[in-house]
């Protein structure tokens, strides 16, 4: 380098990792390494380590050694392999005499690190004199298999110019956006288009800045695939406090859902299988996948963690195909030679939002589904349409479409009354399957929704009783409300959950094979696909008593409580748990 003694300041620079989590499950997702110690290396601050080396000259010279430095760090990280690096690209580099193409690579090499681990970050701080220029350059790194992320988006200069001419794969929402969104209506509005449209154009939206937990839920409820700030966690220098999951952030993720769930329920139904493709692979395993499923009309690309890179149409395939030749020209051809860019939206997404996704973009005929940032399957246009009609019934009935039984608007309203009813003793009870998942893996969605109407009937049969309100919140998960007569005890309620129970257990057994019978359990994958030994299906209850007199408690409270006792039901050894909330003095 030319003036400054980078060397000796390098050994003092370090870098503060701060986790990127996915925002409908708190698993991690990415870490950003932000620069750090530049004021004990003798700088203002970190924008002058920059400035310095730019006006230096030697801004490229010393961004590739901190890259390195970066990821030699991140290496660390005893879950590096199934997350990703975020790192800032100063896009100064361009102007830099020795700037050149290929030398990121060789550092991944060196450290074994996958290019589609590694995000690029393009900042809005400084304002591109030629913004065809950046954009090649970006485009290249995407074809190379890296990621490319717009940062701050909302500051700086040219914000829709560059979501326009740059091929990116998210987009971090600028901090402004973010804070107090709960408070403004007017943010709302803003942080909703911008959401919706970054999903048009096949990106994934970063809220950036999330400090409190208000914003935590504004920023999910309004669609954004990853959360970060200060209320996920400070960056930090120490990696030990780098988690897989955040626990403190996942508990109050999953309590709104807790009665929310008939969206995802339709979803699922429609969803078609196929085997995602990995971006590194050749062709011919397309081909082969063609084969097997002669169906197939598009073929997910994913990287080895399962999180979505893009897409190939059937029809791009067939094309080739049919061309002279076309078949040895494929072979020699990679996966990512032919990608497009894929719609992708989480499966919890809302029906609605399904709605504007397919409004806003006439070309859009696949939307990719993904759970917790991995790969799940996909809808085509026909799919969604018949998940719009089912909605639209529903909604017109008020009921679940497969059991028939009150929704989440009636459960809702439920609560409601009975918690202002502060003359009576009420007992909820939130019902859960357990072991459900794997049965569904193994025996398919048709008889798991037979699973699902034969628990709704042996519920229905117990609601003959006037005292008595069910309700069906979507999936395996049923709600019972019992106001409960003078002459019953809490005892009372109780055998009347065990005998739920118990003619569950014993009727769901009808419908397993007669071998998994024998054995007591089924054979299922889990997240490491790793084989267990699945039991039989039950059922857990969770179990909320409602005392006399009047309640200092919300509808969101009792979501809460219930959401722990659920957690809890799952490991009890009768699979029930049980609480009460008393009157307010």
């Amino acid at each position: 380098m030319n003036n400054i003694p980078w060397d000796n300041k390098l050994e003092i620079l370090d870098f503060a990792f701060q986790p990127i989590i996915c925002a409908n499950s708190g698993e991690i997702y990415a870490v950003e390494a932000l620069l750090r110690n530049s004021v004990e290396a003798g700088f203002k601050n970190i924008d002058d380590v920059f400035d310095s080396a730019y006006k230096d000259g030697s801004l490229y010279t010393l961004d590739l050694m901190l890259r390195e430095k970066a990821i030699q760090k991140f290496k660390k990280l005893k879950f590096h392999s199934s997350i990703k690096i975020f790192y800032n690209l100063d896009n100064r580099l361009l102007e830099m005499p020795n700037f050149s193409m290929g030398k990121t690579e060789l550092i991944l090499k060196e450290n074994k690190i996958e290019k589609s681990s590694l995000c690029f970050e393009i900042s809005e701080k400084y304002k591109l004199n030629k913004i065809e220029d950046i954009n090649d350059m970006l485009s290249v790194y995407k074809s190379q298999g890296y990621i490319i992320a717009l940062d701050d988006f909302g500051s700086g200069f040219s914000n829709l110019q560059k979501l326009y001419h740059f091929d990116i794969n998210l987009l971090k929402i600028d901090r402004f956006f973010i804070r107090n969104v709960g408070k403004s209506s007017k943010k709302r509005i803003f942080l909703n288009n911008i959401i919706n449209l970054v999903h048009t154009l096949g990106g994934l939206v970063v809220a950036e800045g999330v400090e409190t937990e208000e914003e935590m839920q504004v920023c999910r409820m309004l669609g954004c695939d990853l959360l970060q700030g200060y209320y996920i966690q400070h960056p930090s220098q120490n990696l030990d406090d780098i988690k897989v999951l955040y626990h403190h952030v996942k508990e109050k993720m999953v309590n709104q859902e807790i009665f929310f769930g008939e969206d995802r329920n339709i979803i699922e139904s429609h969803i078609k299988k196929i085997e995602g493709t990995y971006i590194d692979n050749q062709m011919d395993k397309i081909l082969e996948v063609l084969k097997k499923n002669s169906h197939a009309e598009v073929f997910p690309i994913i990287d080895r963690d399962k999180r979505v890179l893009g897409m190939i149409r059937e029809k791009k395939i067939k094309k080739y195909l049919l061309a002279p030749f076309g078949n040895e020209f494929l072979k020699k051809k990679t996966v990512r030679d032919l990608i497009d860019i894929a719609i992708i939206t989480d499966i919890n997404v809302s029906i609605n939002k399904l709605i504007e996704i397919l409004s806003l973009n006439d070309e859009v005929e696949f939307i990719i589904i993904t759970c917790d940032g991995k790969y799940q399957g996909y809808l085509d246009k026909n799919a969604v349409i018949k998940i719009i009609s089912e909605k639209k019934i529903g909604e017109a009935k008020n009921q679940n479409p497969l059991t028939k039984l009150p929704g989440n608007i009636q459960i809702s309203n439920y609560i409601e009354q009975s918690l202002s009813d502060t003359a009576n003793r009420y007992m909820y009870t939130y019902f859960d399957f357990n072991n459900f998942k794997s049965y569904n893996d193994k025996y398919g969605f048709k008889k798991g929704d037979k699973i699902i109407s034969l628990f709704s009937e042996i519920l229905k049969d117990e609601a003959k009783d006037e005292n008595l309100f069910i309700g069906h919140v979507g999936g395996d998960d049923f709600f019972l409300g019992i106001k409960q007569k003078p002459n019953k005890s809490f005892s009372d309620t109780l055998d009347k959950i065990s005998s739920i129970s118990n003619m569950f257990k014993i009727q769901a057994r009808d419908h397993y094979d007669s071998k998994d019978l024998n054995k007591g359990f089924i054979l299922s994958q889990d997240r490491n696909g790793k084989l267990r030994r699945v039991p039989i299906i039950t059922v857990s209850a969770a179990i909320l008593e409602i005392v006399p007199g009047k309640r200092n408690c919300t509808i969101e409270d009792v979501s809460d409580i219930l959401f722990k006792l659920k957690k809890n039901s799952k490991i009890a050894k009768n699979s029930l748990c049980c609480s009460t909330i008393l009157p307010y003095k």
